[in-house]
């Protein structure tokens, strides 16, 4: 047993918790990662261990051990839908894992570089599941297969969507090993200064961008918190002084910003002089100060014609209306195989039209006192771009306005509470829904569902924290990727090459 206690594996046990703090610090919250690093650490150690000892049953059964309780941690409960998508993403993993380590050993023979290229090679899915699903829009061919084929729980593509949450863990954890090996190569035997310069040079990364994030950061909000309205029905005038009241109440010394949300396509918005109820009902709430309401309209585009928007109302007139950035599956684009899939009959014909993209908004033209939001509409809440494409103008809280009416099995519904969790952990900041015919909430920043402080018929009240940090995942969340990939790649051939010169005998 003493020869698997070796340098590399010491260096496999290490090396991830350093990542772990780099981490942190990159994504601004501890959030469980230590903990969850910690696991991945004695996985790495272990694995790497069993690698050795060639054992293809014990590498499958630690991997499905380790991966079972990372992802276990971020989607909470094992019950219906999020049961099926755990063991997805647990056994896809661990396959990918345990091919990865054999096809490594055969390229490779320096057990520390397979530890290097291990977490490594586990989000290299991530980053090409990335560009993939680009073409294939995103969650969109998940929901063409929802409820049209015998077994409604297609969550293929949804399950390297959820592994992205952990890209900069691992990577950092790749990255630790990475230089960690290239000063013990370096230095030879003095393991004990290659572990310092890694735990230094972390330490001096992490304290560098926490300046980076510092600089970056918006002003300090002037209010703690946000009281937040998510009404699940359209504006009615009936309804407007059950609200008025209960703002009144909740915010007699106007110390909290109030924002009302209301679904997708609750009403028509009259360009003429001659506004509709709901139109009425929300311009008279949006009067109220330190109010903002942000509702899902059909918006005149001219020619009589209207287009899915979300307005955001504040001061009794219109501030920004955002139109829905992505539309149903494959409309788009048409990536190779569509035509396949809708002779199968598992994409509908009619979904494959093409159209012109929406030109993004302007965040620059309005701002409601210390807070920024991001409207968005339907799809647009399983589409990561939609929101980090707007992170120059650093925002506290995402919005999406959603009908999910026509949902009868509620796959689609489970479908939008994952990718709640997926946006709010991405951009760091919390996630508000407002569904018609489906499930509204408030997802905080860490992914978990907020609690309503009070539930009435036609509304439910949030207390909201809005966040104003800037993190790498948004900023440099396309390229890091392929930077890791580079430096990784780099360090393995020139261990190789150090071993090579090393086996020249000399003349």
């Amino acid at each position: 047993m003493a020869k698997y206690f070796t340098t590399q594996n010491g260096l496999c046990l290490t090396a991830p918790l350093v990542g772990a703090v780099v981490a942190v610090g990159i994504r601004g919250e501890w959030n469980g990662l230590l903990f969850v690093m910690f696991v991945m650490a004695l996985g790495i150690f272990s694995f790497n261990t069993i690698v050795m000892a060639r054992d293809v049953v014990l590498q499958f059964l630690l991997g499905v051990g380790f991966y079972a309780v990372a992802f276990q941690g971020l989607l909470g409960p094992l019950d219906g839908a999020f049961g099926g998508i755990w063991l997805l993403l647990t056994l896809t993993y661990t396959v990918l894992q345990v091919a990865f380590v054999y096809l490594s050993s055969v390229l490779i023979r320096n057990q520390s570089c397979r530890a290097i290229l291990l977490p490594f090679a586990v989000v290299s899915w991530e980053f090409f599941r990335h560009h993939v699903t680009k073409l294939y829009d995103g969650a969109g061919l998940t929901f063409c297969l929802l409820g049209q084929a015998p077994a409604s729980d297609f969550y293929l593509l949804q399950s390297a969507d959820i592994g992205g949450v952990w890209l900069l863990s691992f990577y950092c954890s790749s990255l630790g090993m990475a230089i960690g090996l290239w000063f013990v190569q370096r230095i030879s035997n003095r393991f004990r200064i290659g572990y310092a310069c890694t735990v230094t040079l972390a330490f001096i990364g992490g304290y560098s961008y926490g300046i980076f994030c510092s600089a970056n950061r918006d002003k300090v909000a002037s209010r703690d918190s946000l009281l937040v309205y998510v009404c699940a029905q359209a504006p009615r005038l009936s309804q407007l002084s059950a609200i008025k009241d209960s703002i009144e109440a909740h915010n007699r010394d106007a110390s909290n910003q109030v924002i009302v949300v209301y679904p997708e396509t609750c009403f028509r918005w009259n360009a003429n002089n001659v506004p509709s109820g709901e139109q009425l009902a929300v311009l008279q709430l949006a009067s109220i100060p330190s109010v903002t309401v942000v509702s899902g309209v059909w918006y005149p585009s001219g020619n009589g014609l209207y287009r899915n928007a979300c307005a955001v109302v504040q001061g009794g007139e219109v501030k920004a209306v955002v139109d829905k950035l992505h539309l149903a599956p494959f409309v788009e684009s048409k990536p190779i195989g569509t035509n396949w899939l809708v002779a199968a009959g598992l994409v509908l014909e009619t979904a494959t039209r093409n159209v012109a993209a929406v030109e993004p908004i302007d965040y620059s033209l309005w701002e409601n006192y210390d807070l920024r939001l991001i409207p968005s509409v339907c799809y647009d809440i399983y589409f990561g771009d939609t929101y980090r494409r707007f992170t120059d103008r650093t925002v506290g809280v995402s919005i999406c306005c959603m009908d999910e009416t026509f949902d009868k099995t509620g796959d689609f519904q489970k479908l939008a509470q994952v990718h709640s969790r997926l946006r709010a952990v991405e951009t760091r900041q919390p996630m508000i829904r407002s569904s018609l015919g489906g499930t509204s909430g408030v997802t905080d920043y860490d992914g978990r569902e907020i609690h309503p402080s009070e539930v009435q018929q036609h509304y439910s009240i949030f207390q909201v924290k809005p966040r104003y940090a800037t993190t790498l995942f948004e900023r440099w969340g396309d390229w890091f990727p392929m930077l890791c990939c580079l430096i990784c790649v780099g360090v393995v051939l020139s261990c190789r090459l150090f071993e090579s010169q090393e086996n020249i005998e000399p003349r």
